[in-house]
Formats: C-alpha cells, sequence, structure tokens
C-alpha cells in the first residue's frame, strides 16, 4: 500500500518529514505547499514534489491520502480542518494548537469524516528516550519518582522564524514551544495522564510579547512528579539536560546521549542499539499503522488535547498574578 503524502509549510521541520518519509516504502512525498511559493519550489526541486503556494489548491488538485502539516502553531486548526473536511488522514506538528478550543474543532471535524489525526509528539520515538524508558522498566533505576528537565538557550534570535514571536501565532513563547517536549517525555516515561500542572511564564523582555523564561511544577496521576525550567535570554551553558530519578539509581540525558548511575555509583554512558536510528521514521511508521488499520495513533488528538489543557493551565495562572 503507497501512501500519496502533502506536506502544508515548507518551515523548519519539514525536510525532516520529508527524508523519514523517503526511507519508507509505504509513503510517496508528493507535493509540497507554502505561502512563499519560492520555499515551497525549491523544497520541491530538492525532493522531486510538485509545489504549491496553497494548500487549498495542493489538496484540491493532488490525489493525496494524507498531509503533514508544519504551520505556525495559530493556524493549525484552519488547516487540519480543511484537511479533514477533504477527507485526508492528519499527520499535525506538534504542539497540537493554540488552545483547547482549537484542540475540539479539530478533533470533532476528525471524528465526522473518519479521518486519523496524529499530533507529533516525537519524543518518544528518539532513540535516547527509548532507551531510557526501557531501562525504567527493567528496574535499572528502581521506582521512578521524579523527573527534572533544564533547557537554557538564546531563544530570541534572528535564526528562529518571526511567527514564533507572536502570541496570536505562536500560542506563547519558549513555554509552550518546550513544555510540549518535555510533558511529552514526562508522559511517555510515566505511561500516566496529568493530574496537575502549576507554575510561571514571564514575558521579562519587554522587546517581545511572548515569555522567555518559565519554571513549573507537575505531578502525574501514578504520583511522579516533575520539575521543568526553561529560560530563554542567555546561555552560557546551553543546558539541555533530562534528569530522572529513581530509588535505585539515576538516569541522564543529554546531547542524543544516554547517561546511567547506579545506586552509590557514578554516570556510565549507555551504548546506543543503532547510531543512526531516525526517530522521524519511527514516528511515521505508528502513524502508517494507524492509518492502514484505522485505529488511534499513540499521541492522537486526545493525547495532544491533555498537553494543551495544561500549558493553558499554567498561561492562566501567570496572566492571573499580572493582574
Amino acid at each position: 500500500m503507497m501512501l500519496k503524502m502533502g506536506v502544508i509549510g515548507a518551515g523548519i521541520v519539514c525536510e525532516r518529514h520529508i527524508i523519514a518519509a523517503e526511507q519508507m516504502k509505504e509513503i510517496s512525498a508528493c507535493a509540497v505547499a507554502d505561502i512563499v511559493l519560492e520555499k515551497a519550489e525549491n523544497m520541491a526541486q530538492k525532493h522531486g514534489m510538485r509545489a504549491y503556494a496553497s494548500y487549498e489548491e495542493m489538496i484540491e488538485k493532488e490525489e493525496l491520502d494524507f498531509v503533514v502539516i508544519n504551520l505556525p502553531h495559530g493556524l493549525h486548526r484552519e488547516a487540519a480542518v480543511f484537511a479533514a473536511e477533504h477527507k485526508l488522514d492528519i499527520f499535525l506538528e506538534k504542539p497540537f494548537a493554540n488552545t483547547t478550543a482549537d484542540c475540539d474543532a479539530v478533533m470533532e471535524a476528525a471524528k465526522k469524516n473518519g479521518v486519523i489525526l496524529n499530533i507529533g509528539h516525537v519524543q518518544r520515538y528518539f532513540w535516547h528516550n527509548r532507551k531510557a524508558k526501557e531501562l525504567i522498566a527493567n528496574g535499572e533505576i528502581g521506582k521512578l519518582v521524579m523527573m527534572t528537565e533544564l533547557r537554557n538557550t538564546i531563544y530570541f534570535t534572528e535564526k528562529r522564524p518571526k511567527w514564533f514571536f507572536s502570541q496570536k501565532m505562536a500560542g506563547g513563547g519558549i513555554f509552550m514551544n518546550y513544555c510540549a517536549h518535555s510533558l511529552d517525555e514526562l508522559k511517555w516515561f510515566t505511561d500516566s495522564h496529568i493530574r496537575l500542572i502549576s507554575g510561571k511564564a514571564c514575558a521579562a523582555d519587554e522587546r517581545y510579547e511572548i515569555d522567555g523564561n518559565a519554571q513549573v511544577f507537575v505531578e502525574m496521576e501514578d504520583g511522579t512528579t516533575a520539575v521543568f525550567a526553561f529560560c530563554g535570554y542567555q546561555a552560557p551553558g546551553m543546558e539541555n539536560a533530562v534528569y530522572l530519578y529513581g530509588t535505585q539509581g539515576e538516569i541522564k540525558l543529554a546531547g542524543g546521549k544516554v547517561y546511567l548511575s547506579k545506586m552509590g555509583s557514578g554516570f556510565e554512558e549507555v551504548e546506543p542499539d543503532h547510531p543512526s536510528d531516525d526517530g522521524f521514521m519511527h514516528q511515521f511508521q505508528a502513524f502508517i499503522r494507524a492509518v492502514e488499520t484505522k485505529t488511534a495513533t499513540p499521541t492522537d488528538g486526545a493525547y495532544g488535547r491533555e498537553i494543551i489543557s495544561a500549558i493553558e493551565t499554567v498561561y492562566r495562572m501567570s496572566a492571573a498574578d499580572q493582574q
């Protein structure tokens, strides 16, 4: 079975999806659309696809089976509903949407039209997170009790597309963008749902309307707790690390590598099973299985909505503190 893929948005993640699709015999990457036609044409020429300036035109002219949506978050709802109404299965990049109301509208359209909806929460498909999950399941650190994630980076850089700095288009700043990944990781490691979340996201740099720093506390239904801290103003160390604490050891994830510390010992690096493993390809494999069997993906609409609901909660708390 060969599924014809169209890509909406030729931005920074677009090519990762196309390259992953090219490695799979089940997918034919046919067309790409971007409001900046030159971007679509460059991507299309590079990968043997057809280019469009309008995703509506692409969907109406091409005989597609599914679309990958890589648009600014504020445009997710409109594009996904349009695709659903044209009976196309949907691979929607994370985060699901800016609000739970937008999530609900997309989920309703997908259900009404009988199409598969997958949210591109890719973290579970990267080898280092799969390995961490395996170590936890095998009891290497005893019972998982806590997770900490630290991300210190220069968020406000000219290399980042300008729409990321728009509240309307991005739905928020560093917290919306990064915590969607962090909550995905937490849900993956615990196989549990978010029981509560609290914290604060701040727009401390007055040049920007979006938040550039945030700290949150999360408790899962299984009792695991987590603390996430993000700072995007300056990054002398550029720290990006996840720590998983158990009753008998600890796992550190940093730079795509896995480190294990048993009780009373220091960290030792865990060698990868497959060094060239492509998480984006594994993600597509799960999506294709769902399309072929007409079953939900592991990161379906309900999964993505739970993450947006938690992010909304912190933004509401942050807004209330400013009043």
